[in-house]
């Protein structure tokens, strides 16, 4: 048997994901329809808990938070946008 393969997963419940991004239900669900204007093919995709309970996994929230402040942080530089991602990653993993 394996010992503990994933020490650190964490699963968000939609409110919790709600209060984590500071965006509304219908928001979150708008940015995973790809018909919605608001859709985003990067926005972390919710796993299947139970028949009828979803969640989301907080490390995938943190590369798409970590993406959208590197993107707006950037100003459409490439290069500064990856720095951006680089010093929100350590910054994530030294106080997560």
């Amino acid at each position: 048997m394996l010992e503990n393969p994933t020490p650190n997963l964490k699963i968000l419940r939609l409110k919790q994901l709600q209060m984590r991004i500071q965006q509304s239900r219908s928001t979150i669900y708008d940015r995973l329809n790809p018909k919605s204007p608001r859709f985003d093919s990067k926005f972390p995709r919710p796993i299947k808990l139970s028949a009828l309970s979803i969640g989301w996994i907080v490390a995938e929230t943190d590369e798409w938070l970590i993406g959208r402040i590197a993107v707006s942080r950037s100003g459409g530089r490439p290069a500064h946008a990856k720095r951006v991602t680089q010093i929100c990653a350590i910054t994530l993993q030294t106080t997560g």
